[in-house]
């Protein structure tokens, strides 16, 4: 997508450091476009960035050479989890991305809760998708307590019989 940068002057491509990067928290991100482009760009009211924002995206793209490595990674514990759901009865909506959709075939607010109740904490249900949870993919150790707590709050009645 990069590419047609050069070819197409009303192209503009964003990147987020918030999935691949791990750093959502920051809020960070650029544009790539040809000049023009990024000078209407600069006509936008500015969002300055924080030092240590800036810092930890400067940090990251002179990293740039792992994240092959570290889709590949996270692109296994995804198709891990999905696996895992899928052995219970869970179905996900389809995802190339760091998160998964999962339909609990119940109310996902109770779910969530009992979840946080263990100390792990997943996004919410949607208001279009209430038997839906959005799960992150996290790191080999919080994938595990996820799938331990949910392993726990499926089997417990009040969440089996939540509608």
């Amino acid at each position: 997508m990069i590419d047609a940068v050069r070819t197409d002057p009303g192209l503009i491509v964003a990147r987020t450091f918030s999935k691949i990067y791990g750093m959502a928290g920051l809020r960070l991100g650029y544009a790539i476009a040809q000049p023009d482009a990024i000078a209407r760009i600069h006509t936008m009211p500015p969002h300055d960035v924080p030092v240590p924002a800036a810092a930890a995206g400067l940090a990251s793209l002179a990293l740039r050479d792992r994240l092959g490595a570290r889709k590949a990674h996270t692109a296994a514990l995804r198709n891990n989890l999905v696996g895992w759901l899928a052995e219970r009865g869970l179905a996900c909506l389809p995802s190339r991305s760091n998160c998964v959709m999962v339909d609990l075939g119940r109310a996902g607010t109770p779910v969530i809760a009992a979840l946080a109740a263990r100390g792990v904490h997943v996004g919410r249900s949607w208001p279009d998708m209430p038997n839906g949870m959005r799960i992150t993919i996290g790191a080999c150790d919080e994938m595990d307590a996820l799938k331990e707590a949910l392993a726990e709050v499926l089997a417990e009645p009040a969440a089996r019989n939540a509608a």
